[in-house]
């Protein structure tokens, strides 16, 4: 076999450096985000939908925040993470803190909350609904007519 010759090398090794470039790149490990990047992109987020009294409708302005809320499950798979839940925990008016229309109204603002997840692309097996009740400390006064959403990703 014959040996190849110092500029010969040269061409096949920048020759085969440029075709590993275009085919696979995207493949390589030092590719895509950095891990810092990835847990930046992934932190968990939270934001909150607010009713009118004794209300379970979603308003506009409502719909418009579930969008925006889960924008950053999209930065976040974009840097090679996923989302693991999304929590939603729904309160029921100042006035109403138990009873039967209390427990009503919750579970409705949740529904509609975990509706409006779905159709803004989270998918149904990842979003999951809790009662107030389930932490009663956290239940305050200024934390009525609203379901609080949590997004946790890794």
């Amino acid at each position: 076999m014959a040996r190849l010759t110092r500029p010969a090398r040269l061409y096949f090794g920048v020759a085969f450096c440029a075709v590993m470039a275009l085919s696979g790149c995207a493949a390589m490990p030092w590719s895509g985000p950095s891990a810092a990047e990835r847990a930046a992109a992934c932190a968990t987020r939270t934001f909150s939908v607010y009713f009118e009294p004794e209300s379970a409708a979603l308003s506009p302005d409502a719909q418009a925040i579930i969008r925006q809320g889960v924008a950053p499950v999209a930065a976040c798979e974009d840097a090679g993470g996923e989302l693991v839940r999304a929590t939603v925990r729904a309160y029921p008016d100042e006035a109403m803190l138990d009873g039967a229309e209390a427990t009503r109204l919750v579970y409705a603002r949740t529904e509609a909350v975990v509706a409006a997840l779905v159709s803004a692309g989270l998918s149904p097996t990842q979003v999951v609904g809790f009662d107030h009740r389930s932490a009663p400390t956290a239940v305050m006064s200024i934390m009525r007519r609203q379901a609080e959403v949590t997004l946790e990703m890794q």
